[in-house]
């Protein structure tokens, strides 16, 4: 049938199923989920769905911090690079020109700031998280968030790289 044919095209069908049969949350099916393909054209975009769409970038934030799964990681440090980007409705802060109207990127800056060169974490996925939940924690405009996190020296990887990073976004839920 056309379910087995997309699993053999798709292994990852098969250990989506395995997921779903084990009693897996949603958030760890989805790790294993194949991609899907989704026209432009058919989907709604943020200001149909009346979500805000304005932007503001802090781009490459460079700090000092110890986070890595390596031991001389946590000892020696290494240098880190951060983009973030936060969505919000900007429209009263662009007709008034009022500071309390938009939100203020140096806060963000200090947030970013404050967790990268904070406690040691195993994992770079661990210290864009908490960049995301404190920013939507503490910026109640804030719809959204994106963090790029970039460690610039990686002892790991046995080869000439320029960095290796992980993004991710996360809304506020409404």
């Amino acid at each position: 049938d056309s379910e087995d044919r997309a699993s053999s095209h798709f292994p990852e069908m098969g250990i989506l199923k395995q997921c779903v049969a084990m009693g897996w949350p949603k958030y760890l099916q989805a790790l294993h989920a194949p991609c899907s393909v989704r026209s432009v054209a058919s989907s709604t975009s943020a200001a149909e769905a009346g979500l805000p769409t304005d932007k503001i970038h802090l781009l490459g934030a460079r700090f000092y911090g110890y986070h890595g799964a390596l031991p001389e990681e946590n000892v020696l440090g290494q240098p880190f690079e951060v983009d973030t980007t936060v969505t919000c409705d900007l429209r009263m802060a662009g007709q008034t020109d009022h500071l309390d109207a938009t939100v203020n990127y140096a806060k963000v800056h200090n947030i970013v700031k404050d967790i990268v060169t904070g406690p040691p974490r195993q994992l770079i996925e661990s210290v864009a998280e908490a960049i995301c939940a404190r920013v939507l924690e503490e910026h109640k405009m804030v719809h959204s968030v994106r963090v790029y996190v970039r460690k610039l020296n990686i002892p790991a990887v046995p080869a000439v790289v320029q960095s290796v990073g992980v993004e991710m976004e996360r809304s506020r839920t409404r």
